[in-house]
């Protein structure tokens, strides 16, 4: 059976890549930064539940994300919907998530 062994993203500085030609940078390693074994679904799992709750974790989540940008603000109904595009891809699942999680927005300026 096949596995990943682990999702690596990178980013370039567009700007700059035209005038010095395009530089790729590593941005992160999924399992370096959040510490895991292995990126098997109980691990993904277990990952989208600190992200849920653990505000450092998040963090770390919402700044790769917007890729290294100058601090976007993401609210509770932010954090939220992005928790649970995470753990559910049926509408209606989405949907009773927003619901039913209850999580604090996070302060990541």
């Amino acid at each position: 059976m096949l596995s990943l062994a682990d999702y690596t993203s990178y980013w370039a500085n567009l700007t700059r890549s035209n005038d010095a030609g395009i530089v790729w940078e590593k941005l992160y390693s999924i399992r370096d930064t959040y510490q895991l074994d292995d990126l098997s679904v109980d691990s993904m799992k277990a990952l989208a539940q600190r992200l849920a709750y653990d505000d450092d974790t998040w963090c770390t989540f919402f700044k790769h994300w917007f890729v290294e940008q100058d601090y976007v603000e993401c609210d509770l109904a932010c954090r939220k919907s992005c928790i649970c595009s995470i753990l559910f891809s049926a509408w209606d699942d989405f949907v009773a998530c927003q619901a039913r999680i209850n999580i604090q927005a996070a302060d990541c300026g």
